[in-house]
């Protein structure tokens, strides 16, 4: 008897010891997997914020990106390579197969329209440059798909760390380790539009210093360009306000934000009427609250919203057929830029199928329209229709637009079909304000176009990857309510 008390109390020992030894390795696996999910978070504001800067600081711009993806990517292979058989890096690698190949399906359209340009156009074998910044834009997409997919997919978490704690801890410490992430970027982005809102606030009240804000701007880089950066600011963070999850604060953190982008919005009127940036802010916001509070058929948003870009682009050549307004005042309203937009026009119509070539336009197309503007010299033609025209025709040019369409389009789905919007609306400011805008100025040959279109694509790849799924199309009914 007393060797079987003894024998029962070394099995009871040894199980206790056992669970101990479970928990405290729970404890550290759930302890590395709080610091992954966080720092995939701060990867990802990284690299939302340095995007949204990037038509002032391109090349800056691009190098930070360029570091962030290599750093990922060889993490990430690392992971895959050191721990192949664990579930993590399971569900790791399949995530990374899962968004090339989303990937390949989105890029392929817009490939072939720059590859369509730079073999059957004009003056071909020009563009090597335009390429290079191309497959990085494809990196820096892939990398934040990644990002994304750490930052937001807790389910994977909570697979990754074996342990005897109950099915509802688990699941409760996966949720609150991806709302940490989340907050990461909601809350980053809400910052960074308070900030420079309490800037521009100030800047309101002293026009001195605003007059030597805007100098010291310019220095750095056009106005336009600033313009551009921070209408895409207040496109996101209204996006942020409206995903309805910013944090702890909640109400103040919200108004705080609009309050800031107003202030924003405000002083860019008053300061420097970067008229193009400001519209296409608006416009886009006001296609996020669509979104978002009404049931409106996507199809329906899609369409106003493609129409408004097409109309944007074309609205001069209609204006002077029609014969609506004469002839100097609409070249007042288009900022002098009807001998611009004439001229490119006509020289697309020469070469009208495949274009004039990728890097065609700074050594032709802006030395014809030097000839009409008195020697000024404009590197694009302000108007990224025209632009894709004139260097890749109707053919790289359908191609191109059905990428950005396709981006759109998944960006539009997941704000509405998707259990969190945050990743939809994101991207949906992201490419409304970059194409709306891409109407009256911009260039899709600087590195931060590219860049933007595949960022709001990974967004929505790495936080909702299977919208895009047969299965999930399957179980959308009318309306665009799901089906359970």
């Amino acid at each position: 008897m007393k060797n079987r008390t003894q024998s029962t109390n070394t099995g009871i020992s040894t199980n206790i010891s056992s669970s101990v030894k479970a928990n405290v390795s729970t404890d550290l696996n759930s302890k590395v997997m709080t610091k992954t999910v966080h720092g995939a978070g701060a990867l990802l504001l990284l690299c939302v914020l340095t995007l949204i800067f990037s038509p002032v600081a391109r090349f800056p711009s691009v190098w930070i990106l360029l570091s962030v993806s290599a750093v990922v990517l060889v993490a990430a292979a690392l992971i895959v390579a050191i721990s192949g058989a664990g579930a993590a890096a399971r569900n790791l690698r399949v995530g990374m197969l899962r968004h090339i190949g989303a990937l390949g399906w989105v890029a392929l359209p817009v490939s072939a329209g720059l590859l369509s340009g730079l073999v059957l156009s004009v003056y071909p074998w020009q563009g090597a440059m335009v390429l290079a910044e191309f497959i990085g834009a494809l990196v820096v997409g892939l990398t934040v798909a990644i990002l994304a997919q750490g930052a937001a997919s807790h389910e994977a978490l909570k697979r990754g760390v074996t342990s005897q704690v109950t099915t509802q801890r688990n699941s409760c410490q996966g949720a609150l380790e991806g709302s940490n992430a989340e907050v990461w970027l909601r809350c980053g982005i809400a910052s960074c539009c308070v900030i420079v809102g309490l800037g521009a606030l100030w800047l309101i009240c002293t026009p001195k210093h605003s007059a030597m804000v805007v100098a010291w701007l310019n220095s750095v880089e056009n106005m336009n360009y600033w313009g551009f950066a921070f209408a895409l600011l207040i496109s996101c963070s209204v996006a942020v306000v409206l995903s309805g999850r910013i944090g702890r604060l909640g109400i103040t953190v919200a108004l705080l934000t609009l309050l800031a982008a107003a202030a924003l919005f405000t002083w860019l009127s008053l300061s420097y009427p970067s008229r193009g940036a400001l519209l296409a802010a608006l416009c886009s916001i006001t296609l996020l609250v669509l979104l978002r509070f009404t049931r409106l058929p996507l199809k329906w948003l899609f369409a106003g919203t493609a129409g408004t870009f097409i109309f944007a682009c074309v609205a001069t050549f209609i204006i002077q057929s029609a014969d609506w307004m004469s002839y100097d005042a609409l070249n007042a309203l288009s900022s002098r830029r009807l001998l611009i937009y004439d001229t490119t026009w006509g020289l697309w119509q020469q070469a009208p199928w495949f274009g004039w070539g990728l890097e065609a336009y700074k050594n032709h197309g802006a030395v014809e329209v030097a000839k009409h503007m008195g020697g000024l010299f404009f590197p694009a033609p302000h108007n990224i229709l025209l632009e894709m025209l004139y260097s890749l025709g109707v053919v790289g040019s359908a191609l191109v637009l059905a990428t950005l369409g396709r981006i759109l389009w998944l960006a539009m789905r997941a704000t509405r079909e998707a259990s969190n919007p945050f990743a939809g609306l994101l991207a949906t400011a992201i490419i409304t304000t970059l194409v709306l805008h891409g109407a009256t100025d911009l260039s899709i040959y600087r590195p931060y176009f590219f860049l933007l279109v595949f960022t709001a694509w990974g967004l929505v790849q790495g936080s909702t990857p299977n919208l895009q799924s047969p299965q999930r199309q399957a179980g959308v009914g009318k309306g665009g309510a799901i089906k359970h």
